[in-house]
């Protein structure tokens, strides 16, 4: 005998498309709970890793902070070394030490100097206690250009100098007489 089926083909599919939307319909809600969850974490993770971020940017800062003191520090301490190196030169004698006398002598208030620099020659090889040829730079200001020509006079009194070249010397502006300066002493 044969088996008669009863259930009409339309009401089976109609069942099959219920239990296909029902699987898509799970897969569907595990793939959204696993976006969620997913989403979770990752937002976890960020807060800590922007904690981490802030974190290192301080640490950065405070680094970066104590690197610039350093710097600026050894930058101090090279111009304090040389500074010893000058006072201890001075303590010696020598040529430094009667150059600073000789300015001692002949500097007057109406002239002052901003910037200076000392070079030292041995005229022979043979004996460094010999004596040196001095060689100084200076720029300065002075209140007036008769300031200027008084210390180069009073400069020029002086045994241990052979000779003052005024390199340079301008007003600083129309309304003052106020007098800067460029020269050096041998």
């Amino acid at each position: 005998m044969r088996e008669i089926d009863l259930i009409p083909e339309s009401y089976r599919r109609v069942q099959k498309a219920k239990q296909m939307l029902i699987g898509f319909g799970c897969l569907y809600a595990l793939l959204i709970a696993l976006i969620i969850a997913g989403k979770i974490f990752l937002n976890a993770n960020v807060t800590k890793v922007n904690a981490q971020i802030t974190s290192l940017e301080e640490q950065k800062k405070t680094i970066t902070t104590q690197h610039d003191e350093i710097t600026k520090l050894e930058g101090e301490r090279a111009i304090v070394q040389k500074q010893i190196a000058f006072v201890e030169l001075l303590q010696k004698g020598g040529a430094a030490g009667k150059t600073f006398q000789i300015f001692d002598r002949v500097l007057n208030p109406t002239v002052w100097m901003e910037e200076w620099s000392y070079e030292a020659t041995a005229l022979g090889n043979e004996n460094p206690d010999q004596e040196k040829l001095m060689n100084i730079k200076i720029k300065g200001k002075a209140l007036d250009h008769a300031s200027l020509s008084a210390f180069v006079e009073r400069l020029l009194t002086e045994p241990e100098v052979h000779e003052v070249v005024v390199l340079k010397s301008a007003m600083l502006n129309k309304s003052d007489s106020l007098v800067s300066f460029d020269m050096e002493i041998m």
